[in-house]
């Protein structure tokens, strides 16, 4: 029996975003992330299968003039097969470029469910290259940016798995009294406490190439920032025993940064949060709520912990977020960019597995309505990535460089008192 569910806030938003009705839209909301390594083709096939059979999400369809989805019983692998391997391994790369710059870029049609795999194929030159090249594309629609990250690791460790001839197991649940809690049921104090909090922020003053209001939609980029993983151990043992968590201190230098770049002393953001962990799930229960920071010639460890009740205090009155504070924000500034500039922590998602044969390369996340999205995780050699996905027509490289140069040398500051 196929039952249909109500499209939750975050997704609506989403389907809007897709339209061309307001200003950075006409895309979706899209995570693409690039895999290499020498993969085998039937391994992997049997662990999509099975992550299609376990997860309801990659069987959701969306019905965007309804506002409803349903999961079908029916499990499709999506995934195209394309085989370079009869061109010049510097002609494959080629065509390897040319299909990624539309992957990137990717707009699911909804009557399947929105989600993708290409496996490319290509000739090794040299005993070290790669000959496979995984291009993995996934809507906000159904999964946000937390499944995405547990879906690929559990997609790398079953193949692990299967390629040692052990049988591919599931993952043991990570909380099991989270998963039938409403984490969007309104509580009043909690818009009471939203609608006094929001009268404090005042408008960011970012150097936008030009107004964002008058760009009906853009391509995006993605620039990264690698911070050592001796560097950030350092930083996060100091952070510790200040009594300030990693993610904090980091968030904060981020702000720091923005602070910086736009001559102001204030700034917020975006934060971006996932319930998928707590409901034990992957799929799309995610929601966003304004950070503000101001200078307030504090040192950055006292800023950090000012954060950082900020930030949890926030938390506690999450059920009035996203879309609700969203729509008195255009009120209170009389824009229709609420959150231009957003931040997603993903320090706390699981990295994944560091294998030499199975890896990734890079990816770019583009979500409408969005100028800046910066995210923050660990790589698979637990080093620090602090990605910039920027919409090209709002946002030159070069101010992009010069903010991933600011927190850089803030980070090095941070490291020089360890």
């Amino acid at each position: 029996m196929i039952t249909e569910q109500a499209l939750n806030k975050m997704q609506i938003a989403y389907i809007l975003g897709r339209m061309n009705h307001l200003p950075l839209g006409g895309v979706a909301m899209h995570d693409f992330r690039e895999f290499r390594g020498d993969i085998d083709l039937t391994l992997f096939e049997k662990c999509l299968d099975d992550m299609v059979v376990r997860h309801g999400a990659l069987r959701t369809i969306i019905d965007q003039s309804h506002f409803s989805q349903y999961q079908t019983e029916h499990a499709k692998i999506n995934m195209t097969v394309i085989d370079y391997s009869h061109y010049s391994r510097c002609e494959a790369i080629e065509q390897i470029d040319a299909l990624r710059s539309q992957v990137s870029h990717y707009k699911h049609d909804l009557r399947s469910s929105p989600w993708g795999v290409w496996f490319l194929k290509i000739n090794k030159e040299q005993p070290t290259d790669f000959n496979t090249v995984l291009f993995f594309s996934f809507d906000g629609l159904i999964l946000d940016g937390y499944s995405i990250s547990s879906l690929i690791n559990q997609i790398i460790c079953c193949y692990k798995h299967l390629q040692s001839n052990n049988i591919c197991v599931a993952d043991k649940p990570s909380n099991k009294d989270g998963k039938d809690t409403d984490f969007f049921l309104s509580k009043e104090e909690d818009k009471t406490y939203w609608l006094d909090k929001i009268t404090l922020l005042k408008q960011n003053h970012f150097p936008w190439r030009i107004d964002i209001e008058s760009i009906p939609n853009s391509r995006y980029q993605r620039c990264g920032l690698e911070i050592s993983r001796d560097r950030w151990d350092r930083i996060t043992e100091y952070s510790k025993k200040s009594g300030v968590f990693p993610n904090t201190l980091i968030n904060t230098i981020v702000l720091r940064a923005l602070c910086k770049l736009t001559d102001s002393v204030e700034c917020y953001v975006g934060l971006a949060v996932s319930f998928s962990l707590y409901k034990n799930e992957l799929s799309n229960n995610s929601t966003v709520i304004p950070l503000r920071y101001e200078e307030r010639k504090l040192s950055l460890l006292d800023a950090a912990k000012d954060i950082q009740s900020e930030t949890m205090e926030g938390l506690f009155h999450i059920s009035y977020s996203g879309t609700e504070i969203a729509r008195n924000l255009c009120s209170q500034f009389k824009t229709s960019l609420p959150f231009p500039i957003v931040l997603t922590n993903a320090l706390s998602w699981p990295a994944d597995p560091n294998y030499s044969d199975f890896y990734y390369v890079s990816g770019l996340t583009q979500t409408p309505q969005i100028g800046l999205d910066i995210r923050i995780y660990l790589s698979s050699r637990m080093t620090l990535l602090i990605d910039v996905d920027f919409a090209k027509e709002a946002v030159s490289e070069d101010i992009v460089n010069k903010f991933q140069s600011l927190i850089k040398h803030q980070i090095m500051e941070v490291d020089a008192q360890t």
